[in-house]
């Protein structure tokens, strides 16, 4: 008997050891799997540095033809230049930016991050953990219908449009203005897009400088004596022309009848759009402008001006995103970026204010909360103030039901049981 109890002991110590050898390999497999995954991701990275140097000449041209119906081509010295300059500029924001690419697959949820663009820490927010709207029975269906106005509408060729979660989400109208673009219409796979030829301002007439790298161009001169301080600032923000050119103010535009989500980034002009825009902004529940924090043109408001702007307007400051970091040209460095210049601002109306009087755009500002920004608590919160205004129980399911599909996205992250089969046969 005692004999046999020693058989069983060491057969259970055999077993057991079996069983934590196989963790350990288990585990050693998925240590080099991630090690693995991220030279992978690091080599990608790698290719994309190169193809985004080699796209500048592309992009240049692209930006270039856009703004030919309305003002001259630059020249073919300057081009070259500014091409030049893009190549070196992205190489080296990919050089920082590149080891971080692994954030994006790492994370649980389903990630929107395209597969050739490396993912910076300050762009992390946009690749975290997504997970789909919860279904809410008895939520009214045009609560998810957002109407977007896009001041600033030049699509670039290395990022996608903030707004673009919503846009996949189908669930949104879009109207932009950009001057270079001409009036343009999506097509009818798409949820509905216009684009109109305007430049959006104070309504008086401005003068338009035209820059190397286009993006940059404003209705403010680009101040070089402050941005040859840093690099590639003062290169890409040369001015090589000026255009006499007409603004409208926001409020003046008959074809806005409605504003969920503001995006404004007019490269110094944000003041302007919005000063132009009071009315605009009584029915708008997110304002999602560029701000920057010091004169990257010559006598343009800044974050303290604009923040105090929207306070006034009734919106509460809500977060940074898309941090524009550089560094100085004193110490060239592809990874020092000690000067924080611009950043992406979000605001939300106060909910008190949105609420009055149709407590059915809480829900639509928590929608948006959740499909764009990822603030889950915040939606949670706006639909528990619709829950008290309107006497229903859609948080409790808003919460339940998240519960749910963050358990399912962590199951199937899970390794795969092992086939009971090869246990009893490995034995």
């Amino acid at each position: 008997m005692i004999r046999f109890s020693r058989t069983i002991a060491r057969l259970a110590e055999a077993l057991l050891g079996i069983r934590l050898m196989r963790r350990i390999n288990f585990e050693r497999m998925e240590r080099d799997a991630r090690m693995l995954r991220d030279q992978l991701y690091a080599a990608q990275s790698e290719l994309d540095w190169l193809q985004a140097g080699h796209s500048g000449t592309a992009l240049g041209a692209a930006t270039r033809s856009a703004a030919g119906s309305s003002i001259t081509n630059e020249s073919a010295e300057d081009a070259r230049a500014t091409d030049e300059l893009m190549m070196h500029r992205k190489r080296d924001e990919f050089a920082e930016q590149g080891p971080l690419r692994a954030l994006g697959p790492s994370v649980k949820g389903t990630s929107d991050a395209p597969k050739n663009e490396a993912v910076t820490a300050s762009d992390a927010w946009r690749y975290a953990a997504r997970y789909p709207f919860p279904i809410l029975q008895g939520m009214p269906q045009e609560a998810t219908c957002v109407s977007i106005i896009d001041v600033g509408a030049e699509p670039l060729e290395f990022e996608e449009d903030i707004y673009a979660p919503l846009v996949r989400e189908g669930r949104c109208n879009i109207l932009g203005f950009d001057p270079f673009l001409g009036k343009q219409t999506a097509p009818d796979s798409t949820p509905r897009r216009r684009i109109l030829p305007f430049f959006i301002g104070n309504g008086r007439p401005a003068q338009f400088h035209v820059n190397r790298y286009s993006p940059t161009s404003s209705l403010f001169h680009s101040d070089l004596e402050f941005m040859s301080q840093f690099s590639s600032l003062s290169e890409l923000c040369a001015t090589t022309r000026i255009v006499d050119v007409e603004t409208r103010r926001l409020d003046d535009i008959p074809e806005i009848d409605a504003c969920d989500f503001l995006k404004i980034d007019v490269q110094g002009s944000e003041l302007d759009v919005l000063a132009g825009s009071k009315r605009t902004l009584e029915s708008t529940l997110f304002v999602h402008v560029e701000t920057e924090f010091a004169p990257i043109y010559k006598g343009q408001p800044l974050f303290a001006d604009i923040d105090v702007f929207l306070r006034q307007q009734g919106f509460e400051f809500l977060d940074f995103v898309k941090f524009g970091w550089n560094n100085y040209r004193a110490l060239p460095s592809s990874v020092l970026r000690s000067r924080l210049l611009w950043a992406d601002s979000i605001y939300i109306k106060t909910p008190g204010l949105m609420a009055d009087p149709h407590p059915m755009v809480l829900l639509r500002a928590a929608f948006i909360a959740h499909v764009l920004y990822r603030k889950y608590d915040l939606a949670t919160h706006l639909i528990g103030l619709y829950d008290r205004a309107c006497r229903t129980e859609l948080g409790r399911c808003y919460v339940k039901n998240f519960s749910l599909e963050i358990k399912a996205q962590s199951a199937l992250e899970q390794p795969p049981p092992r086939n009971t089969q090869n246990r009893q046969a490995s034995l």
